[in-house]
């Protein structure tokens, strides 16, 4: 019966490291569960990336044929105006007339 319990008893240690190893080590399941999720997050990052880098190729395909647009946002984003244009600023209401005027002397010094 000795040999028995001694069989025993390594079989249940074989065991203990079998599943130990099968789930914490280098190759167990709680790594590989962490990779996969870590992947899934990678695949839905690279997703976003991909729409992104299609929509920005076909910004620069609209801008390349619509020089309307390429007019729209010269003026839009960088303040551009065409040579025959005049620009009239209108002071807020509520603001000292003189920081207001200054700044507007400032401003239209700099574009002479």
């Amino acid at each position: 019966m000795r040999i028995d319990k001694k069989y025993f008893v390594v079989l249940l240690v074989l065991v203990f490291f079998v599943i130990f190893f099968s789930t914490v080590g280098q190759r167990g399941i709680v790594r590989v569960h962490r990779l996969t999720e870590e992947t899934d997050q990678i695949k839905t990052l690279n997703e976003k990336i991909r729409q992104e880098n299609r929509n920005l190729k076909e910004e620069i395909d609209l801008l390349k044929r619509d020089l309307k647009r390429i007019d729209k946002i010269a003026r839009q984003e960088l303040g551009l105006v065409k040579e025959d244009e005049i620009i009239y600023q209108f002071r807020a209401s509520g603001t000292e007339h003189g920081v207001l005027d200054k700044k507007l002397e400032k401003d239209i010094d700099s574009v002479y």
